[in-house]
């Protein structure tokens, strides 16, 4: 069942392959000048975003916060309804617009499609959201699960290095942000056969992809990216994850920079468990109003007023 309020295609490139960031500006604004018939309609590519708004919608200048999901780049889909699911609930919780991306997958969409998609993504929210959506555009989050987390960690670093709009906040359900492949992190080893995540899946994921392993914009806690000058972030993670402990080097990055971070481990889940948020499983219920909570505190210092689901065990460091 459709929950989106408005799917809008955006125009992107059909690939980045050796643009610079300066062409990608230029780029943007030849869309936002309404000059699209300076581009090739053969070198575009429609980028679907699906628009969720609160309950009691009306005109006004929403905050908004946008949304990418996980798959490990291969699969899941924006439409998927688990994420459907989500989006609507976290619109109608938060009271903030969420824009959901359908990135491009691979390996028909390989490194860095998926990455420049997101980032144009935010471009687009920014400068044409206020007057198209109704948001407010000094007040953008972001969020993803998986390598949906990793795409909003690595767009709030491409906004930073490019001069790009300025983001609010991150929360990031359990990112994927080292070489899964690395045999010095721990979680790698103690959870290679999963469950659910394993070495092989994560593996094929990566062969797909095909991403430059030293590009400081994949992989960024194995490629020395710099974490200064960000924003923000909450990180959840599953505790039986092989990814579980890039969220603790990320948080033990943030620490040692002074940027405000918080952390927590829900020991009873697995990776992916936010996809269980249509079926109302407590550990799924919990995670997502705490990011529902994260994100009203940010905005109004205030947290959600609704019942919560019996609470799970976990472990929770903040900053």
């Amino acid at each position: 069942k459709q929950q989106y309020s408005k799917n809008i295609i955006i125009s992107v490139p059909k690939v980045y392959d050796k643009m610079e960031d300066a062409d990608m500006e230029k780029y943007f604004y030849i869309l936002k000048s309404g000059c699209q018939s300076l581009l090739d309609i053969n070198s575009v590519y429609g980028l679907p975003l699906y628009v969720f708004e609160p309950k009691e919608f009306k005109k006004d200048k929403y905050p908004v916060i946008i949304f990418y999901h996980g798959g490990g780049f291969v699969i899941g889909r924006a439409s998927d309804i688990c994420y459907q699911t989500f989006c609507a609930r976290l619109a109608d919780e938060t009271g903030c617009i969420v824009v959901s991306v359908d990135y491009r997958l691979a390996p028909e969409s390989k490194f860095p499609i998926p990455f420049e998609d997101s980032y144009l993504a935010l471009l687009w929210v920014y400068h044409f959201g206020p007057n198209t959506i109704e948001i407010d555009p000094e007040k953008i989050f972001v969020m993803g699960d998986s390598a949906g987390g990793c795409i909003a960690n690595m767009v709030c670093i491409l906004a930073r290095d490019r001069n790009g709009p300025k983001i609010h906040y991150q929360v990031l359900y359990y990112p994927c942000l080292a070489d899964p492949s690395d045999p010095s992190i721990s979680s790698h080893i103690k959870y290679k056969d999963g469950p659910v995540l394993t070495a092989s899946i994560l593996d094929f994921f990566g062969k797909c992809l095909q991403a430059d392993s030293n590009s400081k914009y994949f992989f960024p806690l194995s490629n020395n990216t710099e974490f200064n000058d960000l924003p923000p972030a909450t990180i959840i993670n599953a505790a039986q994850d092989p990814l579980a402990d890039h969220g603790l080097l990320l948080f033990k990055a943030y620490q040692k920079l002074k940027i405000p971070v918080r952390r927590t481990v829900y020991k009873s889940a697995v990776h992916g468990f936010i996809g269980s948020i249509d079926m109302k499983v407590d550990v799924t219920e919990e995670a997502f109003y705490e990011g529902v909570a994260i994100v009203k505190h940010e905005l109004n210092n205030e947290y959600p007023t609704q019942s919560k689901p019996k609470k799970s065990k976990k472990k929770v460091k903040k900053k």
